[in-house]
């Protein structure tokens, strides 16, 4: 959703949301993004179908799920560029034939080193709807109820606040 506010909002770009969470998507377009949505045959189908078969110039993938990772040269166009930010569990083998053939390109982000200062200028801009990403909020004695919702807890959740008591 972060990544979806920088593209529309501080560069102008539309931006296409895949997620399998309904309500994510939900929130996605409530934020002005296209959701997309379906199995893994479909998306490459819905994505030529809203790009008039461009494909997407540069595919974020920031869920680490290793489907979503392979997912990613299927779904980049020719000399575009696929963004690795989710943390996959282990090694993630990938169609290498595929991205060779459309000339695509690879980056990966770990950390991102000195990015800070412009995000919390982003932030003071309101450029990132902030309070729209925070769902909730806990005191720091309420940590492992917290970690809980994010690991697929009672409700859907975006960012979770720990504040000190």
């Amino acid at each position: 959703m972060l990544i979806a506010q920088l593209l529309l909002r501080a560069r102008g770009c539309r931006a296409l949301v895949i997620d399998v969470d309904p309500w994510r998507l939900e929130v996605a377009k409530s934020l002005g993004a296209t959701p997309l949505r379906g199995e893994r045959e479909a998306l490459a189908a819905a994505l030529a179908d809203s790009t008039d078969g461009d494909m997407a110039d540069v595919v974020f993938e920031a869920t680490g799920n290793a489907d979503c990772t392979r997912l990613t040269t299927e779904l980049v166009a020719s000399a575009g560029r696929i963004v690795l930010i989710g943390w996959n569990k282990g090694p993630v083998e990938v169609d290498t034939v595929t991205l060779m053939r459309k000339e695509a390109e690879v980056f990966t982000s770990r950390n991102s080193t000195g990015a800070f200062p412009a995000v919390l200028r982003l932030l003071a801009d309101d450029v990132i709807d902030a309070p729209r990403m925070i769902t909730h909020r806990f005191l720091l004695d309420e940590a492992a109820e917290a970690m809980a919702l994010l690991d697929g807890g009672r409700e859907p959740s975006l960012k979770v606040v720990l504040a000190g008591n």
